[in-house]
């Protein structure tokens, strides 16, 4: 099982087809060439001012010294204002442990569904009955956050797979995915309570779509979050904040 970034952007509206385009011409590749494995990319289909994507790392060593090499690296360095400047909150990030997932091609929607269980027991029955390899079921990794310049949420356990499954008995968010299709790299996209761009995407129906950030003081380059505090959760984070 791989290291794995869920992460959900809300941005300035009409802002999300600008960072779609530059994720897709810019931070596809860009983090390619570190390292990372990119994932779907989606739009939100019930907001469209969300931008949802994964992405994925061999293990936490992996992924520290990655983002670091594209953090500090030329691309991001060029690129974050623009990416920066449509974002209005780009924290909420949960840390995985998964299979990672990009739909299949020809896919135009796709189901993600965040589940809270109140019993590890009790869901890991539910799973066997229920959810299958296709699902690509991920559970919070409870590892810490070693890059806080980009934070996650913490003090929560969440379960997440993608596609059509029988209800869970706990509390449930859905997401309807539309995927971002790849110009560089053809990747499929989904449908489901988000929707995705031109690289990745999750998943609910069938059909392909593409995906890109926001600013900061050019002596530090920052991270593609902007952190923000929520009631009730704890995050890694540090000063520096994008503004």
């Amino acid at each position: 099982m791989s290291i794995v970034e869920l992460r959900q952007y809300t941005l300035h509206p009409g802002t999300r087809e600008t960072l779609i385009e530059l994720f897709e011409r810019e931070f596809v590749t860009g983090q390619q060439a570190v390292g990372i494995t990119l994932g779907g990319r989606f739009r939100d289909l019930d907001d469209p001012d969300r931008f949802v994507w994964l992405r994925t790392f061999p293990d936490m060593a992996h992924r520290r010294r990655a983002l670091e090499a594209f953090y500090t690296g030329p691309v991001w360095r060029e690129h974050r204002d623009t990416a920066n400047a449509t974002m209005i909150d780009s924290d909420d990030v949960l840390l995985l442990r998964g299979p990672g997932f990009t739909p299949e091609p020809g896919t135009s929607e796709v189901l993600a569904t965040v589940c809270h269980p109140t019993d590890a027991a009790d869901f890991d029955a539910y799973a066997a009955r229920h959810l299958g390899p296709e699902h690509a079921l991920h559970r919070t990794e409870h590892a810490e956050n070693d890059f806080p310049r980009l934070p996650v949420r913490t003090g929560r356990d969440v379960r997440i797979w993608f596609g059509p499954a029988e209800p869970a008995p706990w509390p449930t968010q859905r997401l309807r995915l539309e995927p971002v299709i790849a110009q560089t790299v053809p990747a499929p996209s989904w449908r489901s309570h988000a929707s995705s761009t031109r690289n990745g995407s999750l998943k609910w129906s069938s059909t392909p779509t593409p995906s890109p950030s926001r600013p900061r003081d050019a002596a530090e380059p920052v991270p593609y979050d902007r952190p923000r505090s929520r009631t009730g959760e704890r995050r890694n984070r540090t000063t520096e904040q994008p503004s």
